[in-house]
């Protein structure tokens, strides 16, 4: 059986981190390892620069680095990435188009026919996850020429083979091109605000990336997948809220994807196209109201000035108000209305899922996205 030890980064004593791990393996003189795998979920420039010398030390003396790495969120730089290739890594570039995040953290170290190492927890490749975070991992020490322990570092390697698989490599050619479509962080700037921080869930026109299938649960079968089409409706709009639209993290849009179906069912509701403006240089088509919001984690409700606003050559319409989903988690509710109020547009609310009403209302959401588990309704 494979040695397990823990690290509690970065507790201990001496306070140990992974990257003391890591710099220790890569640069081990004597009885040297001949490969490298990592995957991580993000990386930022910080993260590989505190290893930068290492690996390319590694590399040069003969050794072979392989990296999948995750840009889901725009956790990943550009500078990251740049950086691995310039120490020569060999990267592979992991996205799936559907609303799922990469998020694997492996570091794993083989010495051919004698033994390997591996490190599997929660460090990503930025200075927080080798460094400063609260982070724990374990380490898998094997003998190779250990059938059993053979056996367990084969598992490994082909759970990282499946990685690559559904992996694009990074070229010069592919990095410009995550980088004009927003999929990349650029470290260099500093965004000015939410509205111009270009989300990469708006997927582009050449897709990179793929849907890649995976093994799903058992779940019950969705109603009425196909669209419906509505009576006129009544005044008010509700809709499932998934991962994307309730993103919290600094740097994220806190924008809310609406179906275009939904919007084109009654665009009277949303006063499109009427009420809205053409705006450069972006092409966008932009409304802006004023909303009573109903905010998830406060009593108090608070009046936030929203702007709706299409893509138009994405085709995408979405909602921005950080107020609102705020605290709001993935399968809660979005219930917005036409307000009576002569100062307000309209008034939003979420519903969590803890919510005696949210049964109810969940019922009203009678038409489906394909392919996702957004539910929509008016009444």
């Amino acid at each position: 059986m494979p040695t397990v030890s823990y690290i509690n980064q970065p507790f201990g004593d001496p306070p140990h981190r992974i990257r003391d791990h890591l710099i220790d393996l890569l640069s081990r003189q004597d009885s040297r390892f001949n490969a490298m795998y990592m995957a991580v979920a993000f990386s930022k420039e910080s993260g590989v620069r505190s290893l930068f010398k290492h690996l390319e030390h590694f590399i040069s003396c003969g050794g072979t680095i392989e990296a999948v790495v995750g840009i889901d969120h725009k956790g990943t730089s550009r500078q990251a990435l740049e950086l691995l290739l310039q120490a020569g890594v060999m990267v592979y570039i992991f996205h799936d188009r559907e609303p799922r995040t990469f998020h694997p953290k492996l570091f794993l170290f083989e010495r051919k026919e004698y033994e390997s190492i591996a490190f599997i927890g929660s460090n990503n490749l930025t200075y927080g996850g080798l460094l400063d975070n609260f982070e724990l991992s374990i380490r898998l020490e094997h003998d190779l020429a250990n059938p059993e322990d053979s056996c367990s570092y084969q598992e490994l390697v082909e759970s990282f083979r499946v990685f690559t698989k559904f992996a694009s490599r990074l070229d010069h050619d592919l990095l410009e091109k995550l980088d004009r479509q927003c999929y990349l962080l650029d470290e260099s700037k500093r965004p000015s605000t939410a509205e111009d921080r270009r989300s990469t869930e708006q997927w582009d026109e050449e897709r990179l990336f793929e849907p890649v299938p995976i093994p799903r649960d058992p779940r019950p079968p969705r109603r009425d997948m196909e669209f419906v089409n509505l009576p006129p409706p009544d005044s008010t709009f509700t809709m499932t809220l998934m991962s994307r639209d309730t993103l919290q993290r600094p740097g994220d849009s806190s924008s809310i994807r609406v179906p275009l179906k939904a919007r084109d069912n009654s665009p009277g509701f949303w006063g499109w196209p009427d009420s809205f403006e053409e705006k450069d240089p972006d092409k966008c088509m932009e409304r802006w109201v004023n909303i009573l919001v109903n905010p998830a984690d406060e009593p108090t409700p608070v009046t936030a000035q929203v702007r709706l606003y299409e893509y138009v050559k994405r085709r995408e319409f979405w909602l921005y108000c950080r107020p609102l989903v705020q605290g709001a988690s993935p399968g809660d509710l979005l219930v917005i209305s036409s307000s009576a109020k002569p100062d307000f547009d309209y008034e939003a609310s979420i519903i969590r899922q803890s919510d005696p009403r949210f049964s109810e209302f969940f019922g009203l959401c009678t038409n489906a996205v394909p392919g996702s588990e957004k539910h929509w309704g008016y009444f």
